[in-house]
């Protein structure tokens, strides 16, 4: 999906998800040498993310798959571990709640995931991607919209330079309500 500019404002996902049909996705499984899984989403991205997680020195196991499909599949791009922990139980998943944390954490170390503590206690995680996004979190429905805007992206630029530095990286939440 393309990303917003200026006001407008939308999810976007990871390039590493990009060609994946949301909500099309029909998962194979078949369990291959020595335990490690291969899935099949009708598209060759699975393996370099299968090649991602082996890289990051993790086993390809069903409640890893599972986790990262839901991230791919999901609209609103974010999710916090009670989120995806109630999707896999109706889903009728063996996954324990501390298996999903334990995942959430791994895949945060591995740069598959971003964590994100909006509100000070909660945690929300969304896809890493490589494109810069800010975020407005609703402050009466706790809905999280991601935007970009080039206008306040250079003006934070020129602060920087006005005092001689230079931006390493931001991060940018509005608290929003709706308009009255």
């Amino acid at each position: 999906m393309p990303q917003a500019e200026s006001a407008n404002a939308t999810r976007h996902s990871n390039p590493k998800f990009d060609s994946l049909a949301r909500n099309e996705f029909i998962l194979l499984f078949a369990v291959i040498d020595a335990g490690h899984c291969t899935h099949l989403f009708g598209d060759e991205k699975v393996a370099t993310q299968n090649q991602d997680l082996k890289d990051a020195g993790l086993k390809v196991t069903l409640p890893r798959v599972k986790i990262l499909q839901m991230f791919a599949t999901n609209d609103s791009g974010h999710l916090s571990a009670e989120d995806i922990y109630k999707a896999l139980q109706e889903t009728g998943e063996d996954v324990g709640l501390a298996t999903v944390y334990r995942v959430l954490t791994q895949f945060e170390a591995a740069g598959l995931i971003t964590k994100h503590n909006f509100d000070g206690t909660h945690a929300i995680y969304e896809l890493a991607t490589d494109d810069h996004h800010d975020h407005m979190i609703n402050i009466k429905t706790g809905e999280v919209i991601e935007f970009v805007d080039s206008l306040i992206e250079q003006r934070q630029h020129q602060i920087a330079a006005e005092h001689g530095l230079t931006i390493v990286g931001h991060s940018l939440v509005l608290y929003v309500k709706k308009a009255e």
